[in-house]
């Protein structure tokens, strides 16, 4: 496998599971990051997705914030309250 390639895989059979097995307040989409060998590798459960009917389904994650600063634009982009969030 290459390198952060397990981690690959288990974050695309956790973000299968959670799609498969829905629960309110449970996104499908999963970060997982590795660290080996004093590299850090992340990656997610992007995946295009091919139903009998021939249409394609890009599963995406969506923008996530990397920075404090971004947590709290992104939150007041979407209308929410950043209260209690710790920086």
């Amino acid at each position: 496998m290459t390198p952060g390639g397990w981690g690959t895989l288990l974050g695309h059979s956790v973000g299968r599971l959670v799609r498969e097995n829905p629960v309110d307040g449970i996104g499908a989409h999963a970060n997982i990051d590795t660290c080996h060998l004093g590299n850090m590798y992340r990656g997610n459960n992007n995946e295009r997705i091919y139903p009998p009917d021939g249409t394609i389904i890009n599963f995406e994650m969506p923008p996530i914030a990397e920075t404090y600063e971004e947590f709290l634009t992104m939150c007041e982009e979407r209308g929410k309250a950043a209260t209690g969030a710790i920086g």
